[in-house]
């Protein structure tokens, strides 16, 4: 299986959850997202494609009746207060069905933590995301539905000079609990030490692609809003076209 398909079957799974969820509420459900896309942290190498992810993923998302929030570093910095600044009020509602948060950039592990690199990290410790730990507030954030899809490396700490990072948590504290704890599913583009490739999309032309991103909107172009009932089909998602000397990839 090639990595292109191999990566479209998480994908499928992760939008399989989208179109559960799409399917189990009525029309008036609230559902929102916010997009980030950070091509440059810090001094790290800049990304060809993050920004362009985010900015991919939140069209399908508003063709999807998503009300959708974009953070990207195209004109200024991305900064952990924008994000906690965009969940807040979506959590404070009360009335949102599902909320996706959909993150393409520079990423890291550290022991049993994970997270995403801001524009300002690792120079600045603050200015990154803690995964974990805004996951572990999400699961209180009394949504019904958290999506957050992760198309970031999973390098180590010392490989990006990030080992001092802590990182910011992006879901508010509220010290009344909901009824339930929020379900939230989490889908990473690769596994914990490896990195989230780009490729070039044509030899021809500059455009750079996230493989992980790629894959999970090819597989809605693909399937559509029969996307649940055709899981057995999954491995016949489109294959990449093989180049003359191989793709130029970088990773997250």
């Amino acid at each position: 299986m090639r990595r292109r398909e191999f990566v479209a079957v998480g994908a499928v799974i992760a939008g399989a959850r989208l179109m559960r969820g799409a399917a189990g509420y009525a029309a008036s459900a609230q559902r929102a997202a916010i997009a980030i896309g950070v091509d440059k942290a810090g001094d790290l190498p800049k990304l060809r494609a993050a920004r362009a992810g985010a900015l991919a993923v939140a069209k399908w998302l508003v063709g999807e009746g998503f009300e959708v929030k974009t953070l990207t570093d195209a004109h200024r910095p991305v900064k952990a207060s924008d994000i906690f600044d965009a969940v807040e009020p979506l959590v404070k509602r009360g009335t949102l069905d599902q909320l996706v948060i959909y993150f393409a950039g520079h990423g890291f592990v550290c022991a049993y933590s994970e997270y995403w690199l801001l524009s300002g990290a690792p120079h600045n410790p603050n200015e990154a995301v803690s995964v974990v730990e805004s996951v572990a507030l999400a699961r209180q954030s009394g949504i019904p539905s958290v999506v957050i899809i992760s198309d970031a490396c999973r390098s180590t700490a010392g490989s990006l000079g990030a080992e001092r990072v802590h990182g910011s948590l992006i879901f508010p504290q509220d010290m009344s609990r909901p009824d339930r704890p929020s379900d939230v599913d989490v889908f990473y583009a690769t596994l914990v030490g490896d990195p989230a490739w780009e490729v070039s999309m044509a030899e021809s032309v500059p455009v750079y692609e996230g493989i992980f991103t790629a894959a999970f909107l090819d597989a809605f172009k693909l399937l559509g809003g029969l996307f649940l009932g055709m899981l057995p089909l999954i491995l016949l998602m489109k294959k990449p076209k093989q180049r003359a000397g191989g793709a130029a990839m970088a990773g997250h």
